[in-house]
């Protein structure tokens, strides 16, 4: 049987999770699917019937429909990807305070996309927004803006304060930057041990 792979982002496995056919592996917070070339399948016709419900759910407001949509279109999974789309669908979520949205629009502004500009600022003041409200990746990222400067003055003070808190949830990119941290004596006084354990 002859498979191709598509992009789906780490909320849409939900969705492949209800096809049974189709394997997925989680590489780097997306999920490669090999799926049968074949489109025509009941089970395929499901998903697609499972994103259009997820789009109705969104117009009418739903916050975790709205991220879902903006997935799709961030990594065109049953949709022509559209960063445009994915800022809008994510802006809206993210009024409504959704976390995973503020840091997928966040990361979207910092590095730019076709059709969106790279705003730095506002990325920083939403992942500012979301790693205050417990969101690791946002931690994280809010770490390694203060430790560059992107979009702040560089204090590696707050930028191991972040990775700190970002580790201490299990984030094993925040560990390592926290190891980096302790190896280089950034932001910290160099301990060889502590940056072992990290």
């Amino acid at each position: 049987m002859q498979h191709r792979f598509e992009k789906v982002p780490y909320p849409m496995l939900s969705l492949v999770r209800k096809i049974p056919t189709i394997s997925a592996v989680v590489v780097a917070g997306l999920a490669f699917v090999a799926a049968p070339v074949s489109y025509g399948t009941a089970q395929a016709q499901s998903s697609l019937q499972e994103l259009q419900s997820q789009l109705s759910s969104a117009r009418r407001g739903n916050a975790d429909a709205q991220f879902v949509v903006g997935s799709a279109y961030e990594t065109g999974t049953f949709v022509e990807r559209n960063a445009q789309q994915a800022v809008s669908w994510y802006l809206e979520a993210a009024k409504s305070g959704h976390l995973d949205a503020q840091f997928r629009l966040a990361k979207i502004f910092h590095a730019g996309a076709p059709g969106v500009a790279r705003q730095v600022e506002e990325a920083v003041n939403l992942y500012r927004s979301a790693a205050q409200r417990g969101h690791p990746e946002a931690q994280n990222w809010l770490g390694y803006a203060y430790q560059h400067g992107h979009g702040v003055v560089v204090d590696n003070n707050l930028a191991v304060n972040w990775y700190e808190t970002a580790a201490s949830q299990g984030l094993s990119e925040a560990q390592a930057n926290l190891g980096l941290m302790y190896l280089t004596g950034t932001g910290v006084e160099q301990d060889y041990t502590k940056a072992a354990e990290h």
